[in-house]
């Protein structure tokens, strides 16, 4: 669905529309811009932190969240990788409903007041790290991670560590 088009020229706003009911102070997923934003996110936080690496357990940055471990052998062995090649192992169907249908996980998701404990709620259908499928669950997982090893929220350790030197 198209939501906006800005045209920017020589730093100046020419054009700026929005429709289906949508303006500039609406917020929206950005689905799979997201997911680069956070993996970009992670690899920053991997360089500045060495205790973060893509063998790391999730289980590690998930304080509160440990009740989904239990008695799940396969969920306490997802490692930051799978989570970002969207191989976690989870259930998760996004593409045989559309994005406004609650059957959607994604759509279901965002109706959750707490996304990452809704993530964890999905069972196991495969071991992590042996395939492909697209979750984007698994980008608010790495958000988590990031957020607790960074100390901070994740738009503020965007702000900060890309947005800002991006200028």
């Amino acid at each position: 669905t198209f939501h906006s088009l800005v045209i920017i020229r020589e730093k100046k706003i020419i054009f700026e529309n929005y429709y289906n009911g949508l303006s500039r102070d609406v917020l929206h997923p950005l689905d799979a811009a997201t997911k680069s934003v956070v993996s970009v996110l992670a690899g920053i936080l991997m360089k500045e932190n060495s205790s973060v690496s893509a063998d790391m357990l999730i289980i590690e940055a998930m304080p509160g969240y440990e009740h989904h471990y239990i008695d799940v052998p396969q969920k306490d062995q997802i490692r930051l990788r799978d989570i970002m090649s969207n191989s976690s192992g989870l259930w998760w169907d996004e593409w045989s409903s559309p994005y406004t249908d609650p059957a959607n996980d994604a759509a279901a998701m965002q109706k959750q007041s707490d996304w990452t404990d809704w993530v964890l709620t999905k069972p196991m259908i495969r071991e992590p790290g042996q395939s492909f499928n697209y979750n984007s669950g698994n980008a608010i997982l790495t958000g988590r991670v990031i957020e607790y090893f960074a100390g901070t929220n994740i738009e503020e350790y965007a702000a900060s560590r890309l947005f800002a030197p991006l200028g």
